[in-house]
């Protein structure tokens, strides 16, 4: 008989190590501390993962995937280029205001040498961020033959390296605020220009 999935648990556990790792780093947050924070046993976090490092794994994939999903979704329902990349940028701008534990965990992660994307997600993220490009050249919404990581790094490591900046009140005090939100997305569309 299949055992019923919490996903409430689950999230917590997921929610836990996010903030585990952003405070104390990958080396501080033992399986014992996030279980703890989630208010679970350890031997729950051993139900679905083998240990830390497979954890932490599939939180970044996860977060990558989602982003990839984000941008696929508005190329779908959108014709017009400025507008797909308005939306991921809104999106993306949007963990920032509600879950900034994401966008400082995507941070930490997308530095860190110790943890990649896997393949698959990475090939996915990447054809995903190509059609968009594509369509932006087309449209004469970016600089022909921009380079696909010039673009990358302007849509989404950016971002998120601005929304980190600014959770932490590194120039300022106040956080991720809605105009911080505007301000990085007129700059981008400016920038890509």
């Amino acid at each position: 008989m299949a055992r019923i999935v919490d996903e409430s648990k689950l999230e917590r556990v997921h929610d836990a190590a996010m903030s585990l790792i952003v405070q104390k780093g990958y080396g501080g947050a033992s399986i014992s501390s996030i279980a703890k924070e989630a208010q679970v046993s350890e031997g729950y976090l051993y139900r679905f993962y083998l240990g830390k490092e497979e954890l932490v794994n599939v939180l970044l994939n996860a977060k990558i995937k989602e982003i990839s999903d984000i941008i696929e979704s508005c190329l779908d329902k959108h014709e017009e280029a400025t507008v797909v990349i308005n939306k991921l940028l809104l999106s993306l701008c949007s963990v920032g205001l509600h879950n900034p534990n994401q966008i400082k965990f995507l941070y930490v992660m997308l530095g860190s040498y110790n943890f990649s994307i896997s393949d698959k997600i990475k090939t996915l993220l990447l054809e995903i961020c190509t059609r968009m490009k594509n369509l932006a050249e087309e449209q004469n919404v970016v600089q022909k033959n921009m380079e696909l990581d010039h673009f990358f790094n302007m849509v989404i490591i950016y971002p998120v390296q601005y929304m980190n900046l600014r959770i932490k009140e590194f120039t300022r005090p106040g956080g991720f605020t809605e105009k911080d939100r505007d301000s990085l997305i007129e700059f981008v569309m400016k920038s890509l220009s």
